[in-house]
């Protein structure tokens, strides 16, 4: 079987480090994966209860388990020395109770093994019907609420529930306190998540624009902003000039000049100039007369865009320059306060739901993978072995779907990592990234993806971009879709270079072909940068 330059490499190498291994649509990951399993065991005699896969899906590690079974049924039928036959059978035979499996399920097998060292109850009951959790969520969270009611004599209860909630219920809050709630438990350190969520709100001097919370968070908001509305009135000034509409096409040189200038001065004025700006702004106008109807047509497009690039300076004005810095530092100091309390509620929900699932001897798939966690963090000598045990266990850790795990799920898997060398195999593509509505983190296979291509690491970035799926004329196209509305602000994958490029592969397919394509267009990504 050919394998392509990349696929050789990810199959084949085995540096000093750790490998990332960012593998575009059809690019035959898993057909990698399961080759260089295949590789250590029948090459390097490693046998396959020193591998853990993690994969995403029960039916990802089922499959994976069907695809070496058959391949080291077929190696062990051509192999003629009899020592390689021996261990190609043991491996087989191996296969159905290896480590290929998903995090939860490995978590749960670290707990059931090891539970005595958190003194946890080994014959503990999965809560998995969403149902039962949210009933059980909305009493203790009732309970909690009732002496928070109870015990508010400075009223501080009262104002922040009045702040995220109305005069007819309480669900704002509710609502809030769930959602941090799950936030917070993603993390290897739930309680330190929540007490570091108010510092977001700290000043470091009262000059808005010269603190870290405006220069790392408001400005690089206000020039994304800027520079997509520059965007906007260069489709102003291509469309005029394409329909030779010259009043339109002065609209958009001066829309050009007045972001332009605007951006220049984010980065320069201070909080009350950039505020008196931006209420200030007057957008010029443009008419048109004696026209042909395809110039009318273009010239009603025109003063749509216009209408985008004013409502997002509108956004602007109102959702960051509605007070002046006086006003403004005084919210963020009362917010600071609000958050911290807040933050304080969801630690007093969190320690009472968890004693509530404690004495139902219960637990959630999220408080699984926190004993995995504090097992294999455990600052006692018991603890240790069985840390060094694991560690010394697995000679390669791999994982699929890597853009789609967690915070809390890659502590794990960085403590059962060899800490003498680099033995941890990820395989995934960022562009796939669809679970941040569970809390996934694509920013660290982001992280990784950018430290891994330095010439100073020992880790290693591999690129799988062949995509064996699709015509070309289907690669073709999403490269022209994509390089035009992705980049590292607007999807966090730079698509403008070509690095991230899908490259045809399948040459299986007829050259020329009688097939009808249609094309759908979503205004979605638009609607996504407005939100």
């Amino acid at each position: 079987m050919e394998y392509t330059e990349g696929q050789q490499k990810a199959i084949n190498d085995h540096p000093a480090g750790n490998i990332l291994v960012s593998a575009s649509a059809g690019s035959g990951k898993t057909r990698v994966l399961v080759d260089r399993i295949i590789k250590m065991v029948v090459e390097d005699g490693i046998n396959i209860d020193q591998l853990l896969v993690v994969t995403f899906t029960n039916a990802a590690a089922k499959e994976m388990k069907e695809r070496l079974q058959s391949a080291l049924r077929k190696d062990y039928q051509d192999a003629k020395d009899p020592q390689l036959k021996r261990h190609l059978l043991r491996q087989i035979q191996k296969v159905p109770v290896a480590d290929i499996t998903t995090i939860d399920a490995y978590c749960q097998k670290l707990v059931g093994r090891y539970y005595y060292l958190l003194g946890l109850d080994p014959n503990f009951r999965l809560l998995t019907d969403s149902t039962e959790v949210s009933l059980l969520q909305e009493q203790i969270w009732d309970d909690v609420r009732e002496q928070l009611y109870a015990n508010d004599e400075t009223g501080e209860f009262s104002a922040l529930t009045d702040n995220f909630s109305n005069d007819r219920s309480d669900d704002g809050l509710t609502n809030l306190v769930m959602e941090m709630y799950r936030f917070a438990n993603v993390n290897e350190d739930p309680t330190g998540w929540l007490n570091a969520a108010a510092s977001f709100y700290e000043l470091d001097t009262e000059q808005l624009t010269q603190s870290r919370l405006f220069i790392d968070d408001i400005l690089p908001e206000l020039k994304i902003t800027l520079e997509k509305e520059l965007l906007v009135a260069d489709q102003i000034i291509r469309n005029s000039q394409k329909a030779e509409l010259p009043k339109d096409e002065e609209l958009g040189q001066k829309l050009k000049t007045l972001l332009t200038d605007l951006n220049a001065r984010v980065a320069t004025s201070d909080w009350n100039q950039l505020r008196a700006t931006l209420s200030q702004i007057k957008l010029p106008s443009s008419t048109l007369r004696n026209a042909e109807p395809e110039q009318k047509a273009v010239h009603k497009q025109n003063l749509e865009l216009k209408k985008e690039i004013k409502s997002s300076l509108d956004s602007l004005r109102t959702d960051y320059f509605e007070l002046d810095e006086e006003h403004t530092v005084a919210l963020i100091k009362a917010a600071a306060q609000r958050v911290q309390l807040l933050s304080e509620v969801v630690v007093k929900f969190a320690e009472a739901y968890d004693l509530a699932k404690r004495q139902r001897h219960a637990m959630e798939f999220i408080d699984v993978e926190h004993a995995a966690y504090d097992i294999l963090t455990l600052d006692t000598k018991p603890g240790q072995q069985v840390l060094a045990k694991l560690q010394s266990q697995y000679v390669e850790i791999m994982v699929d779907e890597y853009q789609d795990n967690n915070q809390l799920q890659e502590a794990i898997l960085s403590q059962l990592a060899n800490p003498q060398r680099g033995n941890r195999f990820m395989v995934g593509d960022v562009k796939q990234s669809i679970y941040r509505f569970r809390l996934s983190d694509p920013t660290m296979f982001i992280d990784k993806q950018t430290a891994y291509q330095q010439a100073d690491t020992p880790d290693e970035l591999i690129n799988l971009a062949e995509n064996f799926r699709s015509m070309a004329n289907v690669d073709h196209f999403t490269n022209l879709i994509f390089q035009q509305v992705m980049d590292r602000k607007v999807g966090e994958v730079d698509y403008t270079g070509g690095a991230a490029h899908l490259k045809f592969g399948a040459t299986y397919y007829p050259k020329t072909c009688n097939c009808r394509q249609k094309c759908y267009f979503i205004q979605l990504m638009l609607r996504l940068n407005r939100n």
